[in-house]
């Protein structure tokens, strides 16, 4: 599944800074707006039957592109 999930990690805007595949196992390692990874791990789930597992945590601030809509009008 390793290249399905790079290509969706792709889809989604990710950057990738790095990639490891061995004969048991793959990592993908990249930045990416939460925006686009919420409910990551259903769609992980389901590309993968299951067998993926997800580690994510917040790394910085960055702005946003296209800047969200203006909520004061």
């Amino acid at each position: 599944y390793f290249e399905a999930v790079r290509a969706d990690l792709l889809a989604r805007g990710a950057t990738l800074l790095d990639e490891e595949l061995s004969a048991t196992f793959g990592i993908v390692r990249c930045t990416a707006p939460l925006a686009r990874l919420l409910g990551y791990s259903d769609a992980l789930a389901k590309m993968t039957d299951g067998s993926a597992r997800e580690v994510m945590w917040f790394s910085h601030y960055a702005p946003v592109e296209p800047p969200p809509p203006d909520r004061a009008a």
